[in-house]
């Protein structure tokens, strides 16, 4: 498996800037089996049946994702590159981020 196999299109204005107002008309993708429904939060409960968990996640993402390209010289006077891409996590302390990459 490679990463590049979770690459998709995303439209920016398909991208959630802010949270749904009201809350309950929050988008819902629903999958059983291989049906998907497109749905709202508040028609959860009709998902839902006695015995089934429930999981949430409440994380939040920092907007701070880093790209950049590295450089550097090989021999024979070439440049190497490489790209790379940094996500910060969260603060730590003034200017230090827990991060991935």
């Amino acid at each position: 498996m490679f990463l590049s196999e979770f690459d998709f299109d995303l439209p920016e204005e398909l991208i959630a800037t802010r949270p749904a107002s009201p809350r309950s008309s929050s988008r819902l993708l629903v999958a059983r089996g291989d049906n998907i429904d497109d749905s709202f939060v508040n028609d959860l409960p009709k998902f839902l049946k006695s015995g089934d968990r429930l999981v949430l996640n409440d994380t939040k993402v920092l907007p701070a994702r880093l790209s950049g390209v590295r450089k550097r010289s090989i021999e024979d006077n070439k440049i190497a590159s490489a790209k790379i891409e940094v996500t910060l996590l969260a603060a730590k302390k003034r200017s230090n981020m827990e991060r991935i990459g």
